[in-house]
């Protein structure tokens, strides 16, 4: 490989569609243009660049984490792992080394039983209205 390495990087992004999520410009003021893919996706990119950048230069440091948390939606969300006998789950993070989901399992009533579980992203697929976590077919 000589040290070179290709990113792929996955988003989704709702501009303009109303169902079954809201849209990024259903929340914009009505005195405010709407998004375009045109103008926003160059704009996530000078992101990205940047963020890609401080992560090369310092890894996944205690200011990195906080910052990716801040924008993270799924701390404490409970989820089914449906692959774990449908065993719930309070989501509690991801890994520091390799960027695994961490999950604690909860037990009856919802309490957590201790036993942490990491799964890997690559393999798993979220359903975020079902909270449903299950390997990719």
């Amino acid at each position: 490989m000589n040290g070179v390495f290709d990113i792929v990087v996955g988003i989704g992004l709702n501009i303009e569609l109303t169902a079954p999520t809201t849209s990024l410009n259903s929340l914009c003021p009505s005195d405010m243009p709407p998004f375009t893919l045109e103008r926003l996706l160059p704009r996530i990119l000078t992101c990205f660049e940047s963020l890609y950048r401080r992560f090369c230069r310092n890894g996944f440091d205690h200011t990195f984490e906080k910052l990716y948390y801040g924008y993270w939606l799924h701390t404490n969300q409970v989820v089914t792992l449906a692959d774990e006998n449908s065993t719930r789950a309070r989501i509690k993070g991801i890994t520091p080394d390799f960027g695994l989901l961490k999950v604690e399992e909860l037990g009856w009533d919802d309490r957590p039983t201790g036993k942490i579980l990491t799964l890997q992203s690559d393999c798993n697929s979220f359903d975020f209205f079902k909270g449903l976590l299950k390997t990719k077919a």
